[in-house]
């Protein structure tokens, strides 16, 4: 019986989210594992993001949206249970929330890099994440240091 691949899944919500992702991914060709699968919360086609990798889209939402929320996170157990990632790195924001979090229950583990606009706080959807977080990543070091179990390796740029 064969090994199934490493599933690596890159992910981030519209927005400042997915610019600071792809900020991120133009320098996959450094990195030593290439994503697997691309997950948004809306339909923004991987192809113009990531060439030749499938992606998944979960929907929108916010706290102020529980319906909304309710929907997204069925549509992450979908993909969750249908992907099976390994490994999950995102930007953020609620709907890759509740999609890390379902990951995790799976077994993935979740690489959180919070948003640069978070300057004097990690995110509502960082707090959320964090507990179950492989590795949180804040982009100023000043949270680095107000939060423990976060670390600081510079901004995306």
């Amino acid at each position: 019986m064969s090994k199934r691949p490493f599933r690596f899944c890159v992910g981030a919500s519209s927005g400042g989210h997915m610019t600071e992702l792809a900020a991120l991914l133009a320098h996959r060709s450094l990195w030593p594992l290439q994503p697997s699968l691309f997950v948004s919360s809306l339909a923004l086609g991987s192809n113009s993001i990531l060439p030749g990798v499938p992606s998944r889209v979960i929907g929108e939402c916010d706290r102020n949206q529980p319906a909304r929320a309710i929907a997204t996170l069925f549509r992450s157990l979908a993909v969750a249970w249908r992907e099976r990632p390994d490994l999950v790195v995102t930007t953020g924001s609620l709907p890759l929330a509740i999609f890390s979090l379902v990951c995790r229950l799976f077994g993935a583990r979740i690489v959180w890099i919070d948003s640069i606009s978070q300057i004097d706080r990690i995110s509502v959807s960082g707090r959320l994440v964090k507990p179950f977080a492989y590795r949180f990543f804040v982009q100023w070091p000043e949270l680095a240091e107000r939060y423990p179990g976060t670390i600081y390796a510079g901004e995306l740029a």
